[in-house]
């Protein structure tokens, strides 16, 4: 799911897209807020995966929202090609981290590996960076 934004060229349709992009983590953080007076532990928890969910979504790379709003705003100020390096180096960097603590996660918590499974996702979103 989600949405593919192109950038037209106006700064107005620059922060447009941005705040669209945007608007899917912050609905999700609002829900948290609105959620932690509850008394109710369900949704309390509930809320608090709607947080993770909003916080992961912001995570600059593509396939994510925090992706597109980094080729949005990279694709307004820097040459295409610069943009895609700067992009891809970042994808890299983050897949790299996550793949670490993936490791570790799974040779400390007896073989969870739903930190491997976040880090597979990304990988294989971010596969054309390096076809």
């Amino acid at each position: 799911g989600g949405a593919t934004i192109k950038a037209s060229g106006s700064d107005m349709s620059v922060w447009r897209d941005v705040a669209v992009l945007l608007s899917g983590p912050v609905v999700n953080i609002i829900v948290w807020a609105l959620a932690r007076g509850c008394e109710s532990g369900f949704i309390r928890e509930l809320a608090l995966g709607s947080l993770v969910l909003g916080v992961f979504n912001l995570i600059p790379v593509r396939g994510l929202d925090g992706g597109g709003v980094l080729q949005v705003i990279l694709d307004r100020l820097l040459l295409p090609r610069t943009s895609f390096v700067i992009q891809k180096s970042i994808f890299a960097v983050t897949v790299l981290t996550i793949w670490f603590f993936a490791v570790l996660s799974i040779i400390f918590t007896q073989g969870n590996v739903s930190l491997y499974l976040v880090f597979l996702a990304l990988f294989l979103a971010g596969t054309e960076y390096f076809g």
